[in-house]
C-alpha cells in the first residue's frame, strides 16, 4: 500500500510514525542505593523519565519491586530481601522499554553485608549456655536470667542468676605480633539472687549456703569451659559479694555477685570476627 502524504522528519521517519516510537524510560536517580541483605522492609524513591505515568515496574536482582506510589517522575518502591553484593537494577515502563543501572555501573545498588554478632555479645552467650546446665539434685536450680527480666519474675523462681557486662579494658598492641586485632579484656558479673520466700523464711547462714554453692558451681563450670567454645581466650574467677537486702525489719543477704574476668582478641575491622583463631 502506498503511503499517505507526509512530512519527512528524519531519515527513513514520517510524522504520523513518529507518535508510534516508544522512548526508552531513563532512571535519573534514586536513593538509597545500598542496603542490609536479608531484610524485605526497606524503601527505595527512584526518579525518572518515562511516556507512561503509570503501570512501570521495577527489579532488583531479577526480583520483583512492590510499588507503594507512583508519579510520571518518580516511585516508591519496596525492597525486597537480597543477598550481599551490587545487583541490576531495571525499570520497564508501560510500553515494555526498560532503562538498567548494571551491577558494573557506577552507582550500582548494592546489598551490604549483614553485620555479625560482636564478639562480645558472643561470649555473653556461651556464658549463658554454659550456665544453663547448673542444676543439682534436692531441688537447687538456677533459673538464668537477663537483666531485662522483671524483678518478680526472677523472685518467684526457685533460684536465679544473671549476667551483665561490667567494662571492658583495651590491651591493644598496635606494633606487635598481634598488630591487627584488638586484645580486650571484659569484665562480668553473674549475680545469683535468692527468692524472696527464701528470705523469708531461711536463717542467714542457710542463705549465705546456697549462694557459697553457687560460687562452688560457677568456679567448676568454668574450669571445664573456660575457652567458652574458642570465643574467648580465657575466663576467670576473679571476686565476690554478697549484698544486704531488706526484708521488713531483718537484713539478710539477698544477693551474690561474682566478677569474671575474660580476655579475648578482636579483628580491627569487624567486630564480629574472633581473632583468636
Amino acid at each position: 500500500m502506498a503511503r499517505s502524504p507526509g512530512t519527512y522528519i528524519t531519515e527513513g521517519l514520517y510524522a504520523e510514525d513518529a507518535a508510534s516510537v516508544n522512548t526508552p524510560p531513563k532512571i535519573r536517580y534514586f536513593s538509597p542505593t545500598s542496603y542490609l541483605e536479608g531484610i524485605a522492609t526497606g524503601t527505595m524513591t527512584v526518579y525518572y523519565s518515562s511516556e507512561t505515568a503509570s503501570g512501570n515496574t521495577f527489579t532488583l536482582d531479577g526480583n520483583a519491586m512492590t510499588v507503594e506510589s507512583e508519579s510520571a517522575t518518580q516511585a516508591s518502591l519496596i525492597i525486597p530481601s537480597g543477598s550481599a553484593g551490587a545487583v541490576d537494577f531495571v525499570m520497564t515502563d508501560g510500553n515494555g522499554e526498560t532503562d538498567t543501572i548494571a551491577s558494573t555501573d557506577p552507582g550500582a545498588f548494592t546489598y551490604l553485608p549483614a553485620p555479625g554478632t560482636p564478639i562480645l555479645t558472643s561470649i555473653e552467650s556461651a556464658m549463658a549456655t554454659t550456665l544453663s546446665g547448673l542444676t543439682t539434685g534436692g531441688g537447687y536450680h538456677y533459673t538464668w536470667g537477663t537483666a531485662n527480666q522483671d524483678d518478680k519474675v526472677l523472685q518467684d523462681a526457685d533460684v536465679v542468676a544473671e549476667i551483665r557486662l561490667s567494662n571492658e579494658d583495651n590491651m591493644d598492641e598496635p606494633d606487635g605480633v598481634d598488630a591487627n586485632s584488638y586484645l580486650n579484656s571484659a569484665y562480668f558479673e553473674i549475680t545469683v539472687q535468692t527468692t524472696m520466700d527464701d528470705l523469708k523464711a531461711k536463717p542467714i547462714w542457710a542463705i549465705n549456703a546456697y549462694h557459697n554453692k553457687a560460687i562452688d558451681d560457677l568456679k567448676r563450670a568454668f574450669g571445664i569451659n573456660y575457652h567458652l567454645s574458642d570465643t574467648c581466650n580465657s575466663i576467670m574467677y576473679r571476686s565476690h559479694d554478697r549484698e544486704i537486702l531488706q526484708n521488713g525489719d531483718l537484713f539478710t543477704p539477698g544477693k551474690i555477685t561474682s566478677l569474671w574476668r575474660v580476655d579475648y582478641a578482636q579483628d580491627r575491622e569487624d567486630v564480629s570476627v574472633n581473632a583468636n583463631t
